[in-house]
Formats: structure tokens, C-alpha cells, sequence
């Protein structure tokens, strides 16, 4: 099975993450961190050594600190499980 994030799996996202009366910060947060996993997969489907090299290139260049790719590798990991992905989680 192709493993993308669709706009609708987003849209099912967000009602889990209200029915878990999360705050609309974090939903929001985490929405954007979601799609700049999405804009990085650039419609490739996604597998561990994409979710890999997309935390490595997070570290690139210091772009970001430790607790800014913490935290996007974090919503990934969330949202893997809401899925199911779980063989896709990383480490933080």
C-alpha cells in the first residue's frame, strides 16, 4: 500500500486531534510540521528511509534547532500512529 498524506487524512486529523480537545495551537502547529513533511516527500510515497532523510535534512545547515526537529519529528510520529504507520515512527 502507497503511503501519502492526503488533504482528507489531514481533515480526519484534525477532528481526532479536537475530539482529543487538543488546542487549536497545537492543531494548527501540527498541521503545518505535517505539510512540510509533505512538501519534502514531494509526492514520493512515504517509507522509514524517507522519514529518515527527511529528519537528517532538518539538521542541515543548522537551520533548526534540537527542539524545533524534535518537535516536527514528534507530529510525524503522532500522526504516523493515528494512521497506523507505526514501522514509520523515528526517533527524536
Amino acid at each position: 500500500m502507497e503511503r501519502t498524506i492526503t488533504e482528507q487524512m489531514l481533515g480526519d486529523y484534525v477532528i481526532y486531534l479536537r475530539e482529543e480537545e487538543k488546542s487549536a495551537a497545537t492543531i494548527s502547529k501540527y498541521l503545518c510540521d505535517l505539510r512540510k513533511l509533505t512538501g519534502y516527500a514531494a509526492g514520493r510515497a512515504l517509507d522509514k528511509g524517507l522519514v529518515v532523510a527527511y529528519k537528517e535534512s532538518l539538521s542541515v545547515d543548522g537551520m533548526y534547532k534540537a527542539s524545533s526537529i524534535n518537535s516536527f519529528l514528534v507530529a510525524a510520529n503522532r500522526f504516523f500512529e493515528f494512521m497506523g504507520w507505526l514501522d514509520l515512527k523515528v526517533k527524536t
